[in-house]
């Protein structure tokens, strides 16, 4: 009986070690991984601070994901400000906006946020200007350019106006048994008139296009149907924030 009490408290024993042990070695595994997660990404801590400042805390986890890129000169900007891009794989992206205090010292000044990709973005006076682009297409469209203007408010810029640059979309004929579809185009152009308020000349023409399938290719061949062209300006509505429709020309 003795023997074999001996032998139990052994085993166990034995056991408590291996379990130490394996312990031991898979909390150290966990801290390094931590370690190598957290400073993986070169602007770990600069991301951290913008998304502190910007009140994004709940993406602190995921900062190593995140893309950071810096811009030193905002283009028509007289006050040397910076900016910062961030964005997340398959996620929105937002910029951020630093004003300068001092030679070395900048302050948050204001985010732009829920963006998609990021083409190009610039001052216009007192809003700036943001080019995007969708990654994905949707049901809405196949393929899309767009431009937002976007107005300082309390540390936030808000929309206060929106323009596709480019769209195509293909629209089927769900009552046709000949697979008849259409493609729409839509393209602008933008122009910022001189003037005592802040005015926008736009210009956008609307193709339809009608599809014809060739059976012998197996593919839709496009034949312009109707094209409309449309001239408009928007003038800066200070008392609504927003750009609205002045005249059509």
């Amino acid at each position: 009986m003795r023997k074999l009490i001996i032998l139990l408290l052994s085993f166990f024993f034995i056991l408590s070690i291996q379990l130490s042990k394996s312990y031991a070695i898979n909390k150290y595994n966990s801290i390094a991984y931590d370690d190598i997660v957290k400073y993986n990404n070169d602007n770990y801590t600069l991301i951290v601070k913008i998304l502190k400042d910007t009140n994004k805390d709940n993406l602190i986890p995921y900062a190593n994901l995140i893309s950071l890129q810096t811009i030193n000169f905002i283009p028509n900007d007289t006050q040397n400000k910076i900016a910062y891009t961030l964005s997340l794989p398959q996620q929105c992206s937002f910029i951020v906006i630093y004003s300068k205090d001092s030679e070395n010292n900048y302050s948050f000044e204001g985010i732009i946020d829920n963006l998609s990709n990021i083409e190009n973005f610039y001052y216009y006076e007192d809003f700036i200007v943001v080019e995007q682009s969708d990654s994905k297409p949707s049901t809405n469209f196949t393929q899309r350019e767009f431009l937002e203007i976007f107005y300082n408010k309390n540390h936030s810029y808000i929309p206060v106006f929106y323009k596709n640059i480019y769209m195509e979309k293909i629209i089927k004929n769900t009552t046709s048994k000949e697979n008849e579809i259409t493609k729409e185009i839509e393209s602008s152009s933008i122009d910022y008139l001189e003037g005592d308020s802040p005015r926008i000349l736009c210009v956008t023409s609307k193709t339809l296009y009608k599809g014809l399938f060739i059976n012998l290719t197996n593919s839709y061949e496009f034949i312009e149907n109707n094209k409309n062209t449309l001239k408009e300006i928007y003038e800066w509505c200070p008392t609504i924030e927003c750009f609205k429709i002045k005249k059509e020309l």
